[in-house]
């Protein structure tokens, strides 16, 4: 095989590994962001059982992940709903900080 082809070769298994690499990161990102909205989900299920603790157990969890890849909405999202259960079980200092 001639030079050429060979480096013709390696440069498009190297570009297949590079945009395969990028696809994985994409659909980590979707599976961390479903995480996200599981957890979410189970403490929506929770507060409405009367479950505060639980349900601040699984925001805590949404918003390690969230912090992971920088998702400020749902930064957002996850700190109101954990300043209403501060707030639910009376803990207002909390609440507010």
């Amino acid at each position: 095989m001639s030079q050429v082809k060979q480096y013709i070769l390696a440069f498009l298994l190297l570009y297949g590994v590079y945009v395969f690499a990028q696809q994985d990161a994409a659909q980590d990102i979707n599976a961390l962001t479903q995480t996200i909205s599981f957890h979410i989900g189970q403490a929506e299920l929770d507060v409405g059982r009367g479950n505060y603790f639980i349900a601040e157990e699984n925001l805590q969890k949404a918003l390690d992940i969230a912090e992971q890849i920088d998702d400020k909405k749902s930064k957002g999202k996850i700190h109101t709903k954990i300043a209403k259960i501060h707030f639910t079980l009376g803990k207002y200092e909390r609440a507010i900080s």
